[in-house]
């Protein structure tokens, strides 16, 4: 195939702006959009100046030193990231302002970061996912309040490592489509994996579940520990009824692991349907032995037909497991006794 010359063209910058006029009509050198510009003679320049962002001045950290905006495809689109320094210069405080630029708007009062005070000021550069913080001792890397994840495995059940039936949704469940050929229908478990440790998930809900349920997360640190969580999707009621976070408290214990061919940290979550043992279906029954101890039955009598329970709540309130014949108040175990 012969090769084709390069066409260019020069664009002269001297013509006039012209907002009501189709783009396409106004030639090459008119304007259908010109902000912070102003005409000179033979053309236009910038207009230098500043904007007032922040409407409360900072205290404590009041002396900026190094900043940058986060853009982002998802919920908060964009994000002021500062490094401020305190009047001596001894210790920082990594901030961020969420006000959509030009908006006003305070910085936020928890700090993104701690810097060392061991570190130099740091500087800020743009990542193909988020960003990089360096000073000289610390290196971080911060994609926004949400990111992508590493993996994502729709699965029916899993044992140490080895998931059953996985699923891979990793495209389908990260990008930021949200019509019905990029979601994932009613499903019980996922396995969720991440180039970092986590300290929750952002849970886009389409479709509210009203089933009495309960969501529990576990971390894989060498074996799988359940963590204590924080559920905002469960809006009073049963869990993944609304869109919401589900958070935790970092346990600086994660480790990564092998799995479904990702080597990254790694999180299961499932859905656990509970049932009301409070009804006409069901009975309780004085035990042959312990103190004031009951065990389930059928209304009629015998087996109630109910598989062991992975949490058990009294009042609102999660119950712990003890030993059957020896079970104290707020306890409970499952057997046959």
């Amino acid at each position: 195939m012969a090769r084709q010359a390069r066409i260019t063209k020069e664009f002269s910058f001297d013509g006039q702006w012209l907002p009501d006029h189709d783009p396409l009509s106004i030639g090459d050198k008119n304007f259908a959009a010109l902000e912070n510009f102003r005409y000179v003679d033979g053309g236009i320049e910038p207009v230098e100046g500043s904007t007032e962002i922040n409407t409360t001045a900072l205290t404590t950290y009041l002396r900026p030193r190094s900043g940058i905006q986060l853009r982002s495809p998802y919920t908060q689109k964009t994000s002021i990231v500062l490094e401020s320094w305190n009047s001596d210069l001894t210790t920082a405080s990594i901030i961020q302002n969420k006000a959509t630029i030009p908006d006003q708007g305070n910085f936020e009062s928890t700090a993104l970061y701690t810097p060392s005070t061991d570190g130099a000021i740091g500087r800020f550069g743009k990542f193909p996912r988020g960003l990089g913080y360096c000073n000289e001792q610390e290196s971080c890397i911060w994609e926004g309040d949400e990111m992508k994840a590493g993996a994502i495995f729709v699965i029916d059940s899993i044992s140490g490592l080895t998931p059953t039936n996985p699923v891979d949704y990793t495209e389908i469940l990260s990008n930021t489509l949200s019509d019905t050929n990029n979601r994932v229908g009613t499903v019980d478990d996922l396995l969720i994996a991440s180039t970092r440790p986590l300290q929750g998930l952002k849970i886009y809900v389409y479709g509210a579940n009203t089933n009495n349920s309960t969501l529990t997360v576990y971390e894989w640190q060498g074996s799988w520990v359940e963590l204590t969580i924080t559920d905002n999707t469960d809006a009073s009621g049963p869990a993944l009824g609304q869109t919401g976070t589900v958070t935790w408290t970092a346990t600086e214990l994660a480790k990564p692991a092998y799995i479904e061919g990702v080597y990254l940290y790694v999180y299961h979550m499932t859905l656990n349907a509970y049932t009301s043992l409070r009804s006409a279906t069901y009975k309780w029954t004085a035990s042959g032995s312990g103190v004031a101890e009951y065990y389930l039955e059928i209304a009629a009598g015998g087996d109630p037909g109910i598989e062991e329970p992975s949490v058990v709540e009294e009042n609102s309130i999660d119950m712990t497991i003890g030993t059957m014949g020896s079970l104290a108040v707020t306890e409970w175990d499952w057997g046959d006794n």
